[in-house]
């Protein structure tokens, strides 16, 4: 069973583009595959789509917030552009989302 703790680890030496919020993604992804929930908000660039999709490749829940309440898109966009994302929501429907989905 996997343990409910995160260890934080510096990222490799290879990784010449920081991209802290898709290596988070991809462990969650190896870790607890399907058992978890990736959201994805408003944010400048591609950081965290491609651990999206890794997430969602693994049977993960994966969300991400729309264009129309997005501030800026280039993170949730790229997620929607490679079909990284399950659900397309704004905030205020991933809040729904979620607790109707914990409700049952």
């Amino acid at each position: 069973t996997p343990s409910r703790h995160f260890m934080i680890t510096k990222m490799g030496p290879n990784e010449v583009v920081k991209r802290p919020i898709t290596h988070l993604f991809n462990s969650i992804a190896k870790i607890f595959g399907e058992n978890s929930v990736g959201i994805l908000l408003t944010g400048m660039g591609t950081d965290g789509a491609q651990g999206l999709k890794e997430m969602n490749s693994k049977g993960a829940l994966t969300l991400a917030q729309s264009k129309e309440s997005s501030v800026v898109f280039g993170m949730p966009g790229e997620a929607v552009n490679l079909k990284a994302a399950t659900y397309i929501f704004s905030p205020a429907e991933i809040a729904t989302f979620l607790n109707t989905l914990l409700r049952n």
